[in-house]
């Protein structure tokens, strides 16, 4: 997995507090992996300061104002990567076309794959949009408002 993009990082960048998140972190036997999975987070935080990371069900998460953005599993060979769905809806398509391996509510990132930031980028973005005025956890809004969204991913849901 590549470093976060050189225009968004720097050798003085704050580290962030991710000290929510250390019980994780700790449960990842593979120092490379760990390591690159704490960037991670560290770059989610520097792009998206308003994100608080918790754990809930045993995963790492991010949420905003109580509602949830996204979350992450980490495992052998890939993070799985757990966007809120109508925000998955949207990059279905985006996915399919780069040829990411995705099940029908995540997406893997290989670790040995230059990490696709802009992807996740516009992912949080447009969940933070889609969601600003949603307060519960979960989004149970219907999909039909998605527009163009790929209709095979909506039966599945």
């Amino acid at each position: 997995m590549a470093t976060a993009p050189d225009s968004q990082r720097s050798d003085n960048l704050k580290k962030f507090d991710l000290s929510p998140l250390a019980p994780y972190f700790d449960a990842i036997s593979n120092d490379e992996h760990r390591e690159q999975f704490i960037e991670l987070c560290d770059w989610l935080l520097e792009k998206f300061p308003q994100l608080e990371p918790v754990i809930k069900w045993n995963q790492p998460m991010f949420l905003h104002h109580g509602t949830f953005i996204i979350g992450f599993t980490v495992a052998t060979h890939h993070i799985n990567i757990g966007p809120e769905p109508r925000a998955f809806m949207r990059v279905l398509g985006e996915i399919s076309t780069k040829k990411i391996k995705h099940g029908t509510k995540t997406y893997q990132q290989p670790f040995d794959k230059s990490f696709d930031y802009a992807l996740l980028e516009r992912i949080v973005s447009e969940t933070l949009e889609d969601k600003r005025e949603i307060t519960s956890f979960w989004d149970h809004r219907e999909f039909r408002d998605l527009g163009d969204c790929h209709k095979s991913c909506v039966t599945r849901w």
